[in-house]
């Protein structure tokens, strides 16, 4: 039996062991429905919205970019708020500090105002 490292199964390897360790850490991610079924931002009009942290819990605010990747743009203690320019078409997803999806949502044509509470268990 052969079991020489050769520079190939030294890549090989290295790319199993690195997937071993950042895999289960990027599956324990819960994603929101819609992002899995493909949503992303589009061209839109120029609107204001506003996220208040309404829960017990620090939350994350994240822009869903023009390839549907999350795109990190806060973290509110609880009672905070954040207030950003975005565009009519331009999702941003409410998670926990780990990641998991509470909620999507949309900024209408006139500034919003969203009181983001933690969602109940299904």
């Amino acid at each position: 039996m052969n079991t020489a490292v050769t520079p190939g199964k030294f890549a090989a390897l290295a790319v199993s062991a690195f997937w071993m360790i950042v895999a289960p850490a990027a599956l324990a991610q819960r994603l929101h429905p819609a992002e899995m079924a493909g949503i992303k931002s589009a061209i839109g009009a120029a609107t204001k919205i506003t996220f208040v942290n309404g829960s017990t819990q620090a939350i994350q605010v994240y822009w869903i970019d023009y390839n549907g990747n999350r795109v990190l743009y806060q973290t509110l203690a609880p009672g905070e708020e954040y207030g950003l320019n975005t565009y009519l078409h331009h999702p941003w997803v409410i998670t926990d500090e780990e990641g998991n999806a509470w909620t999507i949502y949309y900024a209408d044509a006139q500034p919003r105002r969203v009181i983001v509470t933690k969602p109940e268990p299904d």
